[in-house]
């Protein structure tokens, strides 16, 4: 047998189809996932440097957590903020309005 053998599977095409919602969500949910854990451990890194620097185990890891897990939800939620404006300004029906007299 020579070739190569793919199985269609209609019901994942329509769920990943380059403008489909569904995939447009787990695009901006990976992104926000992905923002809070890099804040977080970058929080965490920095407050073990300054733990390693000033011989202050455990509080400096402790506040690089604390810092970084409030800086990361504070970009997740600006990030959905700015999301949720680009989604209702494209969802305006007097801009529409205004785009066919155009």
């Amino acid at each position: 047998m020579s070739g190569s053998f793919r199985l269609s599977i209609p019901c994942r095409n329509k769920l990943m189809s380059k403008g489909n919602s569904f995939r447009q969500g787990i695009g901006i949910a990976f992104r926000l996932g992905t923002e809070l854990v890099a804040a977080t451990m970058l929080g965490a890194l920095m407050g073990y440097a300054a733990d390693y620097f000033f011989d202050t185990k455990p509080w400096g890891i402790l506040v690089g957590l604390i810092f970084g897990a409030a800086a990361g939800c504070l970009t997740v939620y600006r990030t959905a903020m700015t999301l949720q404006f680009d989604e209702e300004e494209n969802n305006d029906p007097s801009r529409k309005e205004e785009e066919k007299d155009s």
